[in-house]
């Protein structure tokens, strides 16, 4: 007779009911007889309904700073700028330069000549002020209002020497707001210089050159006003050139006042002025070809070996 056995610790347990097994479907009725519908649990928002595969996370962000990147961008070549622009060359970029400071000297040279007529009107104003104080006589010790009196002229003398304390420190500021006039037109006229020789050099005219015509120019432009003109437009080489290559139109030019002589360069002096200068075209040169005798003929297979007598 066999011993009945007992189970030991750690034996497996008894097998599970298959998964496959479906459980017993449970329909329920209303009142009236009609089968209701299950309930059905709608996950919370941000979970993943089961039996789903949860959304993929979108892309990262590029840190700041970093540029897009375009599958179509083409790294620039070196001579092109971010629109597609040419780079600068030296000389345009110093006339670029020059004609920053020059509006720059401009806008000093104005500001000191504002500030020159409202000083004038101050020392104006100071001096109807000074010439309506009316200073009292001395008066005499005897007089019973003497001491009314003296304060009085007291009261005007000082009143007095406060104007012209005030007066006389209005006209050094006036005399300190010309000479900032006067440097800032300096430093003008000599970025109208310089601007001149860069934009020269840019048309094939040499800076000697151009002192050369400035020197005749000068013996007949003799109004300020006229010569500033004429350095200060942006055709100044040719004008200059052109002047000092015409005498007869030149000599005409200097005897005119400051408006005949403005018109005379913009529709007589400038119109020919313009035809001095170089033709520029954008045409790319046509390309170089090779000299030589060219690609060697193929050689026919068949006639390999054969020897033409």
């Amino acid at each position: 007779m066999k011993e009945q056995e007992t189970p030991t610790e750690g034996a497996p347990p008894a097998p599970e009911a298959k998964a496959n097994e479906q459980e017993p479907k449970i329909t329920f009725f209303d009142d009236d007889g009609n089968p209701e519908e299950p309930d059905v649990e709608t996950p919370p928002a941000g979970e993943t309904p089961p039996g789903e595969d949860p959304p993929e996370d979108p892309p990262a962000d590029p840190p700041e700073g970093t540029p897009p990147v375009s599958d179509n961008e083409t790294p620039p070549e070196g001579e092109e700028g971010e629109d597609g622009e040419k780079k600068l060359s030296p000389v345009e970029k110093k006339i670029n330069k020059l004609t920053f400071e020059k509006h720059e000297e401009r806008r000093k040279r104005e500001a000191a000549e504002n500030r020159i007529l409202e000083l004038e009107g101050k020392i104006k104003a100071s001096e109807a002020e000074s010439e309506e104080i009316q200073v009292p006589p001395m008066p005499d010790p005897t007089d019973q209002d003497y001491d009314a009196k003296l304060a009085a002229r007291e009261v005007a003398l000082k009143k007095l020497g406060e104007i012209e304390a005030r007066k006389k420190l209005e006209k050094e500021e006036k005399q300190r707001a010309i000479q900032e006039a006067i440097d800032a037109q300096s430093r003008e006229i000599q970025t109208h210089v310089d601007t001149m020789f860069a934009s020269g050099e840019t048309l094939g005219i040499t800076k000697e050159s151009l002192v050369e015509s400035d020197k005749k120019v000068a013996q007949f432009v003799t109004d300020a006003g006229v010569a500033k003109y004429i350095l200060a437009h942006e055709s100044s080489p040719l004008l200059i050139t052109y002047l000092a290559s015409a005498a007869e139109t030149l000599a005409q030019l200097g005897k005119m006042d400051p408006i005949r002589a403005t018109e005379f360069l913009l529709t007589k002096v400038i119109p020919e002025a313009e035809k001095l200068r170089p033709d520029v075209t954008n045409t790319p040169d046509p390309p170089e070809i090779p000299e030589g005798r060219g690609a060697s003929p193929a050689k026919d297979p068949f006639l390999e070996g054969v020897t033409m007598e």
